[in-house]
């Protein structure tokens, strides 16, 4: 039996990897921006490093999508749930 992304390549490995802390980081870097609305502080540099992170986080997405990964893959693994498969 495997789990649902042992049978992906390194490649795919290392972008989920940064899937996973780049999700973090912006959930993490929204977080501050919705707190800085509520003071209203000024939010332009953590809205430029957001607009970064999304960008990157996009391409990522991208080549997990290459490296054969769903979104569903994704969604799954986010919910903690690893599908085994028979081998």
């Amino acid at each position: 039996m495997a789990g649902l992304l042992s049978n992906k390549s390194w490649q795919a490995q290392e972008y989920y990897n940064e899937y996973l802390e780049l999700k973090k980081q912006l959930l993490s870097l929204t977080e501050v921006q919705n707190i800085n609305n509520t003071f209203k502080a000024d939010n332009t540099k953590i809205t430029e490093e957001i607009n970064e992170k999304t960008a990157r986080f996009k391409i990522v997405l991208s080549r997990l999508k290459e490296q054969g990964v769903s979104m569903e893959d994704l969604v799954l693994l986010g919910a903690g749930i690893n599908v085994y498969s028979e081998d």
